[in-house]
């Protein structure tokens, strides 16, 4: 009959893990190399786990549930609620009753491996419109081992190049620095835009960007007469029809000859005897803003349609109105539509 010696050697507690961990890495867990078990199977291990940072209850929970010693357990990231020091303590007992105790601290760093997400909902290439305004908002955030996504502590860098020069003086004019906006009449017209965004995440450093494109798009000019689209004149009296409210949506606060328009007006009679080579009215002015009509005897019962044609370089439109000539004692007549 043989009993426990009275004196029992503890056994050499061996935990084998890592010291630190990064990212979303697991943690395995291995007591194989432990000694004197007396040569037969351990009691099951209590383990126990603790960090002055965060909650390490459910590190304890995991290993006194699923350990096993071959092969190595593996605690989940997931076991690791956030940064910080985890120390975990386990007393190995063998079959005779004596124990030893030892205990691991790991450090998690989690944070380390924390890539921004960004993108800016939309299409890549983007056509705009030199008087309107620009709003960029982008979605970005970062994602720990638990699935869960942060905005937090994230620092924007917008950037804007057009043909791979650096155009540093178009900022964007938003107080929250996370959208980019400028205001119209910023960018030119006719050109390619490659507006850049970085996101870097303050607690590991690492950055991520999202590109797009934009192109301003050339407005199309807009030709105005005023004094409505049917006016009349009375013999021995002057008209005047203005197309000084013309304008350029491309340039900001100013109309006509000062937008840097140009103008060039035709008439053709149209009552009682359509004519393109005939106008009954005398004018001045062809090339000006204003153009000056006159009405003489011959005129009478006469209705004239003046067409202005607005241009620029490239580009042109135009108006008309339709004049009538009638007697100095026939009332004067304007009819009016929308110009826009």
């Amino acid at each position: 009959f043989l009993q426990a010696p009275t004196t029992l050697a503890p056994p050499a507690v061996s935990l084998s893990m890592a010291s630190s961990l990064s990212g979303c890495s697991s943690l395995s867990v291995d007591l194989s190399s432990s000694a004197g078990s007396g040569g037969r199977a351990w009691q099951t291990p209590v383990f126990s786990a603790y960090s002055a940072d965060n909650d390490a209850w459910a590190i304890a929970s995991y290993l006194n549930t699923y350990f096993q010693f071959s092969p190595p357990t593996v605690i989940p990231s997931t076991m690791f609620p956030d940064d910080g020091a985890y120390s975990i303590s386990v007393t190995l007992c063998n079959f005779l009753g004596a124990c030893g105790s030892t205990s691991r601290t790991v450090n998690v760093m989690k944070s380390s491996d924390l890539v921004p997400s960004v993108t800016i909902p939309g299409k890549l290439q983007r056509t705009v419109s030199r008087n309107s305004a620009l709003l960029l908002v982008p979605t970005a955030y970062t994602m720990n081992c638990n699935g869960t996504k942060s905005t937090n502590k994230l620092s924007y860098v917008w950037s804007v190049s057009s043909g791979r020069v650096s155009m540093p003086l178009l900022r964007t004019e938003s107080s929250d620095v996370s959208k980019f906006r400028l205001s119209p009449f910023r960018l030119s017209t006719l050109t390619y835009y490659d507006i850049k965004l970085t996101v870097t995440s303050q607690v590991s450093s690492k950055s991520a960007s999202f590109s797009l494109s934009v192109y301003v798009q050339q407005a199309s000019l807009v030709a105005q007469v005023s004094g409505g689209v049917l006016q009349s004149i009375s013999i021995g009296r002057t008209l005047s029809l203005s197309a000084a409210g013309s304008y350029d949506p491309d340039v900001s606060g100013a109309t006509g000859a000062v937008a840097g328009l140009s103008f060039e007006w035709t008439c053709i009679q149209i009552s009682p005897v359509y004519s393109t080579s005939v106008c009954p009215l005398t004018i001045s002015g062809e090339t000006s803003e204003t153009l000056q009509l006159t009405a003489d005897t011959a005129a009478i019962g006469t209705e004239s349609q003046f067409t202005v044609r607005v241009l620029d370089s490239t580009r042109s439109s135009t108006a008309s109105v339709v004049v009538k000539a009638q007697d100095s004692s026939a009332p004067v007549v304007t009819i009016t539509s929308p110009t826009r």
